[in-house]
């Protein structure tokens, strides 16, 4: 049995959406200073800046 982080990735200075619909889902935890891609359209790697933790899931501050 695998584990499954859920990550909701914002840009620094907007807000977190908190909608199931926008989680990215990883197999393992991101820490800042890690890269990441948000798989959109033209979308490059980010670097995580921050991370929060909520129940339903966490948010990556990205830049």
């Amino acid at each position: 049995m695998s584990t499954v982080y859920r990550y909701e990735i914002v840009r620094i200075n907007a807000s977190p959406t908190m909608n199931t619909n926008y989680l990215h889902t990883f197999v393992n935890p991101v820490f800042v200073g890690d890269k990441v891609n948000p798989n959109t359209q033209d979308s490059e790697l980010l670097t995580v800046i921050a991370v929060e933790h909520y129940q339903e899931s966490s948010v990556l501050y990205c830049e």
